[in-house]
C-alpha cells in the first residue's frame, strides 16, 4: 500500500487574522484540488486536516501500481495547486483496520509515519518519496536524491528522493539486471518472426504471463537481438497511472522518431518543425496532428465537438503516416509493454497502422497479463501468441546462482525453495536480503554477511500477489485458503469434502489456478505453487478464518483414518484451538515415533503435544503427565539427560492428585539422578518411591521403584543387593503376568541385563546361566525383536563374558563378538544413551585381548560422548 500526506505551505501565516469563513474560502479550493488528484489516480482520501490531507493507494482493493498512482497524484497536486504545497509519499506494509459496516477504514504503521515525516521536510512544490517508492517507480518516473534526514521516530537518518516530474524516457532501453536464463523455445519463435518480417511480411507478437514471470526480460533480450540485426526499435510503456491520458503511448512512440517528446512545448514544436522540414514529401497539414499528439496545442476540452472529432481523425492519420514512413525507411520493431493499461486512443491508432504494416518489414510486439488479450488486433497481420510460464527448476536455480555469484551460494536453496520458479520473486528476495544486511555487493558478485533467520515477503511481491488473488472468484480464493492452511497436497475429492463443494467445480477451479501458476496440480493432488505464495495467502487470513480452516482439515484427516497423516491432523487441531484433540493425537504419534526408535522426532512431537495439553480448559493433568513421561523417555534415549529434571518436576507437581502417576514419576526422578551421577540422591529417591508405592498399595509402582533402586545399587558396587532386587522384580513380573504390558516387558529385559552384570561381578556364573541362555536366544532372534531388547540382551551378555574372561581368557572373544554388533545397532538407531555404555566394556575387552590402541579409542569416545551424564561416564 502507498500512503500520501500533503499540506499547503505557510497556510497558517496566510490566514492569520482572517475571518474564519474567509480563511476557509482561501484554503478550500486548494484542498479540493488535492482531493481530486487523489481520487483521479485511484486513491482514497482517509483524512482532511485543515490545510492538508492523507490519502492511500492500493486499499481497500489491491492495486499493483499503487506506488506509481501515489506519485502521479502528488505531482498532479503540485501542477494544479494555486498555492505552494508539499507532498510525502511512502510505500510498504501497513495495518489496515475496518471501521464498522460503513466500508471506511484506517491505516497505521511505520509507512504512515514515514510519509508524514517526508511531507514535513519536503521543499515547497516538491514531492519527497522513500526508498521503496523509488524502487517501485524506477522504470517510470525520474527521481533525484534529496539527502538523508534525521526524522522523529526513526533511529537512523532516512534517505529521501524528490520526484522530478519527468517520466523515464521510453527510448532508453531497459538495462537488464538479471541474466537471461531459459526461454530458448520462445526466443526461437521470436527470431523466426524477425526473419518473416524482414522479407516484407509484417508480424504481430503478443507476450502474456503473470506479473514477474519474465515478460520484460524476454522482451529486453529480443530488443537487443533485433538491434544487433539492424532493426530500429521503438519502445513505449503503457501505465495504469496514465491510462486515462489520451495518446500517451502514441506520443511516446512519436517522440522517439521525431524528438522533443519529453521536452517543453517550445522544444517539441521546434523538433516537429525541423523533422517536417527534412521530409522529402509534405505531410499536407499532418504536422498539426503530430504536434497535438506530442502535447502542443489547444486542449481537446476547449474545442467544439466537431473540431475535436476533426482533430482526432487528423491525429490518427498523422500517427499512421509517421510510423509507415519510418517502416519504409528501415526495419521497424515497435514494442508496447503492459497493454492492459493502454489508453483507448493509442490502441485505435496502432490498430489503424496494422493493415499497412502487413506488407512492410515491421514487427509490433505487445506484452500484458495472462488474463488480458493483446488489446490490439487486426485480421490483416499475422499474430503470434506467446504465453510465458514459470522457469523450470534447473533454470530457477541457475538464475539464482548467477544473481548471487560464487560467494553467496549457500543461499541458493533457501531462495529457490521460497520464491519458486518466478524470476521476479527470486530477484525481489535477493534485493530484500541486501536491504536487511544479509548480502552486500553488486548482482553476480554478492557477498553473504549472515544467514537470514526468516525470509520475509518483500513488499513488491505482496503487491503482485494481492492483485492476482483479488482477481480470483470466491471458490478459487477458498481453495487457495485451504491449500495454504493445509501445507500438504490435497486431492480434488478432499478439497470438495473440506469445502462441501461439488468435485467437478473443484476440478475446474484447480485448472484455472494452475493456469495462472498459483497451484501445482497432478495425479497426487494439488498444492500451492510456491512457499512464498502459500505464506502470503495464509497471512491474509484473519485468526477466526484460520481456526475454521484448520478445524475443517483436521476433521477431514481424522475421518480418513490415515495414520500417515496423523501428525498433520494433530497440528491442525492445535492451530484450530482443539487442544484436547491435538494433545491426544500428537501423544499417539509421538509414542509411535519412539517405538520405531525415531527419538528426535518423538521428542519434537511430544513437546508440541505438551504445549497443546497445557491449553486445555478445564485442565487435563492426567493427559499432560502422560505426555511428560513419554517425553522423558525420548529425552533419555537421545542422551539429553540435563533436559529431563525440569520435565519431571513439572510432571510431579501436576500428578500430586494422581498417586499411580506420582509414584512412577518419583521412580523416574531417581533414575534421572543416577544418570547425572548423583548416586546418593538417586538411592534416597528410589527408597522414597518404594515407601510411597507401598503406602498407597501400588504393587506395580513398587516393582518399578525396586527396578530403579537395583540400578543405583549396582552403580554403587552393591552387586548382591542389586542382584536381589533384580530377582525380585523379575519374579514379580512373572507372577503377576505383567509381561504382557509392553513397558513391563522392557523392564524384564533390562532387569536381565543388570542381573547378568551383578552375578558376573559376584562370580556367581552358574546362577546367571539361565539368564544368559535367555539373552543369547534374544540376540539370535534379533530380526524379530526391538533394538532395545536386542541391545540390552547383548550388553548383559557382553558384561558377563568380560567378567568371565578372568576365569577363562577365551571368553574375551565372545565378549567382543557380542558387543560389536550391539554397538553398530545402537549407532544406527541413534540410541545415544546406550552408545557409551557399550563402548566402555567393548574398549576394555579390546585391551584385554591385546589390542590396546583399539580399546583406548573406544574408551576415549565413550567418555567424550556429549549428553550422557556423569553417571554413565
Amino acid at each position: 500500500m502507498t500512503v500520501l500526506f500533503a499540506d499547503i505551505v505557510g497556510s497558517t501565516i496566510k490566514v492569520a487574522g482572517m475571518d474564519p469563513e474567509d480563511a476557509r474560502d482561501l484554503v478550500a479550493p486548494a484542498i479540493s484540488s488535492m482531493v481530486d488528484a487523489v481520487t483521479t489516480f485511484g486513491g482514497t482520501v482517509l483524512k482532511t486536516m485543515g490545510d492538508g490531507l492523507m490519502g492511500v493507494f492500493g486499499a481497500p482493493k489491491p492495486d499493483e501500481a499503487h506506488a506509481e498512482r501515489g506519485c502521479a497524484a502528488g505531482l498532479a497536486m503540485i501542477a494544479r495547486a494555486a498555492m505552494p504545497i508539499r507532498v510525502g509519499v511512502s510505500t510498504g506494509e501497513v495495518a489496515l483496520t475496518s471501521q464498522g459496516n460503513s466500508g471506511s477504514f484506517d491505516v497505521a504503521g511505520e509507512v504512515v509515519n514515514l510519509a508524514a515525516r517526508l511531507e514535513r521536510i519536503a521543499d515547497p512544490n516538491a514531492v519527497y518519496v522513500s526508498r521503496p517508492v523509488v524502487r517501485a517507480v524506477a522504470s517510470r518516473l525520474e527521481t533525484e536524491f534529496a539527502g538523508s534526514h534525521i526524522l522523529k521516530g526513526f533511529a537512523s537518518p532516512v534517505p529521501a528522493w524528490r520526484l522530478t516530474g519527468r517520466p523515464v524516457v521510453a527510448l532508453d532501453k531497459p538495462t537488464p539486471i538479471d541474466p537471461f536464463i531459459g526461454r530458448s523455445r520462445e526466443m526461437r519463435s521470436l527470431e523466426h518472426v524477425l526473419d518473416q518480417a524482414a522479407q516484407g511480411f509484417g508480424q504481430m507478437v503478443s507476450i502474456t504471463g503473470e506479473a514477474g514471470v519474465g515478460k520484460s526480460r524476454l522482451t529486453a533480450e529480443f530488443m537487443r537481438r533485433a538491434e544487433s540485426r539492424s532493426w530500429e526499435v521503438l519502445r513505449a510503456n503503457a501505465s495504469i497511472a496514465r491510462k486515462d491520458v489520451a495518446d500517451d503511448v502514441s506520443s511516446q512512440l512519436l517522440g522517439q522518431i521525431i524528438g522533443g517528446g519529453t521536452g517543453s512545448m517550445q522544444v517539441r514544436h521546434e523538433a516537429v518543425t525541423l523533422w517536417l522540414s527534412q521530409q522529402d514529401e509534405p505531410f499536407d497539414g499532418f504536422g498539426a496532428g503530430v504536434l497535438w499528439l506530442l502535447g502542443y496545442g489547444d486542449e481537446t476540452s476547449k474545442l467544439s465537438p466537431e473540431a475535436a472529432l476533426l482533430r482526432r481523425r487528423l491525429a490518427i492519420r498523422a500517427f499512421q503516416a509517421v510510423l509507415v514512413r519510418e517502416a519504409l525507411s528501415s526495419k521497424l520493431l515497435i514494442v508496447v509493454e503492459d497493454v492492459q493499461w493502454l489508453d483507448s486512443t493509442s490502441r485505435q491508432m496502432l490498430e489503424a497502422c496494422l493493415s499497412q504494416f502487413a506488407r512492410l518489414p515491421t514487427v509490433v510486439l505487445v506484452t500484458g497479463r495472462s488474463d488480458t488479450s493483446s488489446n490490439i488486433s487486426s485480421d490483416a497481420i499475422n499474430l503470434l501468441c506467446v504465453h510465458l510460464a514459470a522457469l523450470d527448476d534447473d533454470e530457477a536455480r541457475q538464475l539464482t546462482e548467477q544473481l548471487l555469484g560464487p560467494n553467496a551460494q549457500l543461499l541458493v536453496p533457501h531462495i529457490v525453495g521460497r520464491g519458486g520458479n518466478s524470476p521476479f520473486f527470486i530477484r525481489e528476495i535477493v534485493q530484500s536480503l541486501i536491504d536487511v544486511g544479509c548480502l552486500e555487493g553488486d548482482a553476480g558478485k554478492l557477498r553473504m554477511l549472515k544467514m537470514p533467520r526468516v525470509l520475509d515477503i518483500p513488499e513488491n511481491i505482496s503487491t503482485v500477489l494481492a492483485v492476482r488473488f483479488d482477481r480470483l472468484n470466491t471458490l478459487q480464493q477458498s481453495l487457495m485458503n485451504v491449500l495454504a492452511a493445509g501445507r500438504m497436497r490435497l486431492s480434488a475429492n478432499a478439497l470438495g469434502l473440506i469445502l462441501a463443494t461439488d468435485e467437478a467445480a473443484i476440478d475446474k477451479c484447480l485448472d484455472r489456478l494452475t493456469s495462472v501458476s498459483l497451484v501445482e496440480h497432478d495425479g497426487t493432488g494439488a498444492a500451492v505453487s510456491h512457499q512464498i505464495v502459500s505464506d502470503f495467502v495464509y497471512r491474509r487470513l484473519l485468526k477466526p478464518q484460520r481456526r475454521e480452516l484448520h478445524a475443517a482439515i483436521y476433521h477431514y484427516l481424522r475421518a480418513r483414518g490415515d495414520h500417515g497423516h496423523l501428525q498433520e491432523a494433530g497440528e491442525h487441531a492445535a492451530k484450530a484451538g482443539l487442544f484436547h484433540d491435538a494433545a491426544e493425537v500428537l501423544l499417539a504419534v509421538g509414542l509411535r515415533a519412539y517405538q520405531r526408535s525415531a527419538y528426535a522426532e518423538g521428542r519434537d512431537i511430544l513437546t508440541s503435544a505438551r504445549t497443546s495439553s497445557l491449553q486445555i480448559e478445564p485442565a487435563r493433568a492426567d493427559l499432560t503427565v502422560e505426555i511428560d513421561i513419554a517425553l522423558r523417555d525420548a529425552l533419555f534415549a537421545l542422551g539429553d539427560l540435563e533436559a529431563i529434571p525440569p520435565v519431571l518436576s513439572e510432571a510431579e507437581e501436576l500428578a500430586s492428585q494422581i498417586p499411580g502417576r506420582l509414584a512412577e514419576i518419583l521412580c523416574l526422578k531417581a533414575h534421572s539422578a543416577l544418570s547425572l551421577g548423583d548416586h546418593q540422591s538417586a538411592l534416597m529417591r528410589a527408597e522414597n518411591a518404594i515407601s510411597f508405592a507401598q503406602a498407597h498399595e501400588l504393587p506395580k509402582a513398587a516393582v518399578l521403584a525396586r527396578f530403579f533402586r537395583l540400578q543405583v545399587l549396582a552403580s554403587r558396587g552393591q552387586y548382591a543387593a542389586a542382584a536381589a532386587d533384580a530377582a525380585s522384580v523379575m519374579s514379580s513380573i512373572r507372577q503377576r503376568q505383567l509381561s504382557e504390558d509392553a513397558a513391563d516387558g522392557t523392564m524384564m529385559h533390562l532387569c536381565r541385563m543388570w542381573a547378568l552384570w551383578c552375578y558376573a561381578e559376584l562370580g556367581l556364573f552358574d546362577a546367571a546361566k539361565a539368564l544368559l541362555i535367555e539373552a543369547q536366544e534374544i540376540i539370535a532372534e534379533e530380526t524379530t525383536q526391538s533394538s532395545l531388547e536386542t541391545i540390552s540382551a547383548a550388553l548383559g551378555s557382553g558384561l558377563f563374558w568380560l567378567r568371565y574372561s578372568f576365569v577363562d581368557p577365551s571368553a574375551i572373544d565372545l565378549c567382543v563378538e557380542t558387543l560389536f554388533p550391539a554397538l553398530a545397532l545402537a549407532e544406527e538407531g541413534g540410541l545415544h544413551t546406550w552408545i557409551p555404555a557399550i563402548r566402555s566394556p567393548l574398549g576394555y575387552a579390546h585391551v584385554l585381548a591385546g589390542r590396546p590402541e583399539d580399546g583406548l579409542a573406544l574408551l576415549q569416545s565413550a567418555v567424550a560422548t556429549p549428553g550422557t551424564g556423569t553417571g554413565t561416564r
